[in-house]
C-alpha cells in the first residue's frame, strides 16, 4: 500500500471511505456506522455527512467509496420497501459470516434485532421514553447534534454489546447447573465467572449457589 500511493501522482487524491445518513439519526443508522466502524477493514475512520430525509427519499447514486445508511433508497435504506428491515439489520446480514466468536456472533444477533425491533415500531412502550436508548440519542437538532449522538450512540452500543457477551458466556455455564430441590423450590448450583444475580434472575430457582473458581 506505501509503494502504491508513493508511486502515485502527488496530484492524485485517494478517494475517502464516508458515510451519508439523515440528520438526526435513529438508533438503527448509529447502529449501522458502529458495526461499520467495527468490523468493515478501511473503514475505521470515514467522513460522516448528514442530509435532510427528504433529500435522501430522492434516490442517491450508488459509489465504492460510500455507504448509505437510511436514505438513498439502496442497499442499506429500508425505505425502499424492506419490511421489517432497518438500516442496521440490512448491513449485518452482510457482515455477520465474517464474525468468528460465536458469543459475540450471538450477542450481536441479540443486539441488532433489538435495533431493528425499535425501528419498526414492535417495542412502541420503550422507543421513545426519555429513559430509553432511543431517547438517549435523538437529543438536540442538526448537524452538530447529529455527531455528538452517534458518538454517544458508539458507546452505549459498546457497552450494552459486552453486557449480552457476559451474558452468552453465563448460558454456557449455565448448561453445567446442579438441580436440587430445597424446601422453598428449586435450588442450582454453578461453578463459573458470568452468572451472576442478575442472569439468576430470570431463572426459575429460588436459591442459587454460586462458586466463583478464579477467586475459589
Amino acid at each position: 500500500k506505501n509503494i502504491i500511493t508513493y508511486l502515485l501522482p502527488t496530484c492524485y487524491t485517494m478517494p475517502m471511505a464516508k458515510i451519508v445518513t439523515h440528520i438526526n439519526p435513529h438508533l438503527d443508522e448509529i447502529a449501522a456506522v458502529w458495526l461499520i466502524k467495527k468490523f468493515m477493514s478501511g473503514w475505521k475512520n470515514p467522513e460522516i455527512e448528514f442530509i435532510s430525509a427528504d433529500k435522501g427519499n430522492n434516490g442517491l447514486a450508488e459509489e465504492e467509496d460510500i455507504i448509505y445508511l437510511g436514505v438513498g433508497k439502496g442497499k442499506y435504506d429500508e425505505h425502499k420497501g424492506d419490511l421489517e428491515e432497518c438500516a442496521a439489520s440490512l448491513l449485518w446480514k452482510d457482515l455477520r459470516d465474517g464474525i468468528e466468536n460465536e458469543e459475540e456472533l450471538q450477542a450481536l444477533d441479540e443486539l441488532i434485532d433489538f435495533v431493528r425491533l425499535d425501528d419498526t415500531g414492535k417495542l412502541k412502550d420503550l422507543s421513545y421514553s426519555e429513559f430509553y436508548i432511543s431517547g438517549f440519542i435523538r437529543a438536540g437538532k442538526g448537524e452538530e447534534d447529529s455527531r455528538k449522538n452517534i458518538e454517544l450512540g458508539y458507546s452505549i452500543l459498546e457497552r450494552v454489546l459486552g453486557a449480552l457477551i457476559t451474558k452468552q458466556k453465563a448460558k454456557k455455564e449455565w448448561q453445567k447447573a446442579i438441580l436440587f430441590e430445597t424446601k422453598w423450590g428449586k435450588g442450582y448450583a454453578i461453578s463459573g465467572s458470568y452468572v451472576n444475580r442478575g442472569f439468576c434472575d430470570i431463572q426459575d430457582g429460588v436459591l442459587y449457589l454460586m462458586h466463583d473458581p478464579k477467586y475459589n
